[in-house]
């Protein structure tokens, strides 16, 4: 599968396009492993995932906010 999409780069105009492979049944969906991204027809990255996980448990402290430092500290 392949999508192909406008954005913009360094604040240009381009082409995007994403190739999408290796498709694995995973918790009963079949999905890609394997993105290989290009720009203007250039190679700009590709991403493997070796691993999918559906609603991980979480430790509600990832949301807390952070206690503020004192004025007189920088």
């Amino acid at each position: 599968m392949k999508e192909t999409y406008r954005t913009l780069s360094q604040g240009q105009p381009v082409q995007g396009e994403t190739d999408l492979d290796n498709w694995k049944p995973v918790n009963g969906l079949t999905l890609p492993l394997l993105r290989h991204n290009k720009q203007n027809g250039q190679d700009t990255s590709t991403s493997e995932y070796s691993t999918l996980e559906f609603n991980p448990s979480v430790d509600p402290k990832l949301f807390e906010k952070p206690a503020e430092k004192p004025a007189n500290q920088p």
